[in-house]
């Protein structure tokens, strides 16, 4: 079957600009809050996702394994390491981590290994580039950055 587009079927084109998202944007869903972290790193828009009420964090690309860090948008390693350590304070929130590729789905050690990877790169104990192991649930694993 052909596909054929249906314009009544489209979103019309916003004619209001966007409301800023920043970290003290809450949104109620209903039964559910979702809570949005900027998240710098992988590129400066990165954002992390948390629904408490189902103990879940949406990484996205922001934080993952492998972490992307060597694309022309992505921050430095100190500013990564920096956001991720802030970041790590609201780790009571949950206890999944979702993320975009592979099994969708990483223990949520994956946030400790990439700040302890950043850490022994910024101390010049580690030069990384790439891991091919993937456990996320043996502490200490290394993680890609670049």
């Amino acid at each position: 079957m052909d596909f054929q587009e249906e314009a009544d079927l489209w979103q019309p084109v916003r004619s209001q600009s966007y409301t800023p998202l920043t970290e003290n944007s809450i949104f109620d869903l209903g039964n559910l809050t979702l809570q949005p972290y900027h998240l710098l790193g992988h590129s400066h828009g990165c954002r992390v996702f948390i629904i408490p009420e189902e103990s879940m964090a949406i990484f996205g690309d922001a934080i993952s394994h492998p972490t992307l860090m060597s694309l022309d948008h992505s921050t430095d390693i100190q500013t990564h390491y920096d956001v991720m350590v802030r970041f790590s304070a609201h780790e009571h929130l949950y206890q999944r981590v979702l993320v975009n590729h592979e099994t969708f789905e990483l223990d949520k050690i994956v946030l400790e290994n990439n700040i302890n990877l950043a850490k022994a790169i910024l101390d010049n104990k580690d030069a990384r580039i790439l891991a091919s192991a993937r456990n996320q649930r043996t502490p200490g694993l290394p993680v890609y950055m670049a």
